[in-house]
């Protein structure tokens, strides 16, 4: 029964990698000297996940911005602010892949209006 366990628990893999944290992150054209911004969600989680199973010849690998475009979907907002990237990925050879990337921030509105309220002038 050992024996087994240790082959099962070997052929399982995975791993994480930090890719860094940044400041401000945006996949859209933004100009931030002309609005103030309004925080929308803290903490928000986006991700661009990827799998196959034996050998998928439509494997494709995940982008880093679908998953700032997934959070800022999710939040309703324009840009990320204090963003952590990290790419993971689980595998079983041969049989399973999955890998992703996860992106994790505050996201942020342009207050296009000028009203004053909750926002904050980002310089």
């Amino acid at each position: 029964m050992f024996c087994v366990l240790l082959l099962v628990c070997s052929l399982l893999g995975g791993c994480s990698h930090d890719y860094g944290k940044l400041a401000y992150v945006s996949t859209k054209q933004v100009k931030l000297d002309q609005h103030s911004a309004r925080k929308v969600g803290a903490d928000v989680m986006g991700k661009d996940v990827h799998w196959f199973v034996l050998l998928d010849p439509t494997f494709s690998m995940p982008r880093m911005d679908k998953a700032v475009d997934d959070a800022l979907a999710k939040a309703g907002g324009d840009f990320m602010t204090d963003a952590e990237l990290t790419y993971r990925f689980f595998f079983i050879p041969v049989l399973y892949y999955r890998v992703w990337f996860e992106v994790k921030g505050d996201v942020w509105k342009l207050d296009k209006t000028g009203a004053e309220g909750n926002s904050i002038p980002v310089l």
